[in-house]
C-alpha cells in the first residue's frame, strides 16, 4: 500500500497550472501572468474575459485564488489565449487536462463557452484541434473536434450555477489510424482514475502549445482550476490523507534510523 502511494506520487507531474491567483482586484484576463507551465501572459484578439476574485471550488479539489468569467457586461465574445510551456502531444504518451466551469444564471447552453486547445502557436481557426464545451444537442458538455467541426455529446444536461469538474485524457498516436484518443469524462471521483468517457472521438491532431478561454455574445460562464499533466492524479489534487502522510513519514523516519545505524 505504501509503496503505491509513493509510485503514484512521483508519478504525478503536473506541467501547468492556472488558478487565477491575480490579487484583489478584478479587471480583464489579458496581460495577467501567474502560474507555472505557462510560457508568457494572456493575450486577447479583441475582448478579454475578465479575471473574478471568487474562484470555484469542487469537493476536496485543491484550489486557490478567482476565476475567468467570459461575460464583462457588453454583448461581445470575449476570449482570451495563452501558450503552454510545453508542446503536448511531440514526446508524450498521455496527456490530462482539467478545469472547472459553471453556467451562471439563464446563460445559454447553446451559445459557445468553453476551453479550446491550439496547435503551433497560433490562434488561426486552422491551429484549433479540439474543444471541451457546451453548445452540444440538448444543452450538454461535450467534446468537438476542430478539424472536421464534429460533436461528441455528454449526456450531462449543463445546469445553472453548478460546478463542473471536466477531465480529458489524450491518449497520443493511440487512435484509430494513428489518430489521437481523446476522452472527456464530467464530474469523475476524485482519488480514483475513470474508466468509461462521458464522451471520445479519435482526432488527427499535429500537437497543442495554446489554450483558449472563450465565450461567444455575452454568454455567461465562469472557468477556473486548468490543470494539465501527465496523469489524473496530477490534474485532480486533493489534499493528502492522514493515513497516507502518517505511511510516508514513517517511511522518511525508518530511512533516517537506518542511515544512522551505519
Amino acid at each position: 500500500m505504501l509503496h503505491l502511494a509513493l509510485c503514484s506520487a512521483a508519478s504525478a507531474a503536473l506541467t501547468a497550472y492556472d488558478g487565477f491567483d491575480y490579487g484583489a482586484a478584478s479587471g480583464d484576463l489579458t496581460g495577467k501572468n501567474g502560474g507555472p507551465g505557462w510560457s508568457g501572459a494572456y493575450t486577447d484578439s479583441g475582448n478579454s474575459t475578465v479575471y473574478i476574485t471568487t474562484g470555484l471550488s469542487y469537493g476536496t479539489l485543491e484550489t486557490s485564488g478567482g476565476a475567468s468569467l467570459t461575460a464583462d457586461g457588453g454583448a461581445v465574445t470575449t476570449l482570451n489565449f495563452r501558450n503552454t510551456g510545453t508542446t503536448y502531444g511531440d514526446d508524450e504518451a498521455v496527456t490530462w487536462i482539467s478545469f472547472l466551469a459553471q453556467r451562471n444564471g439563464a446563460a445559454s447552453t447553446s451559445t459557445f463557452a468553453g476551453l479550446s486547445f491550439y496547435n503551433n502557436g497560433g490562434i488561426a481557426a486552422g491551429n484549433a484541434e479540439f474543444s471541451i464545451s457546451n453548445a452540444g444537442v440538448g444543452g450538454t458538455w461535450r467534446l468537438f473536434d476542430n478539424g472536421t467541426s464534429t460533436t461528441v455529446s455528454t449526456s450531462t444536461t449543463i445546469a445553472s450555477n453548478t460546478t463542473y469538474l471536466l477531465v480529458a485524457r489524450i491518449s497520443w498516436g493511440a487512435g484509430a489510424g494513428g489518430t489521437d484518443a481523446v476522452s472527456l469524462f464530467v464530474n469523475p471521483t476524485l482519488g480514483i482514475e475513470p474508466g468509461v468517457a462521458d464522451a471520445s472521438r479519435d482526432i488527427s491532431m499535429t500537437n497543442f502549445d495554446k489554450v483558449r478561454i472563450a465565450g461567444a455574445n455575452a454568454v455567461n460562464y465562469t472557468f477556473d482550476e486548468i490543470r494539465v499533466g501527465d496523469s489524473f492524479a496530477s490534474v485532480t489534487p486533493v489534499p493528502e490523507t492522514s493515513t497516507s502522510a502518517a505511511l510516508i513519514l514513517g517511511l522518511s523516519s525508518l530511512g533516517f534510523r537506518r542511515r544512522r545505524a551505519f
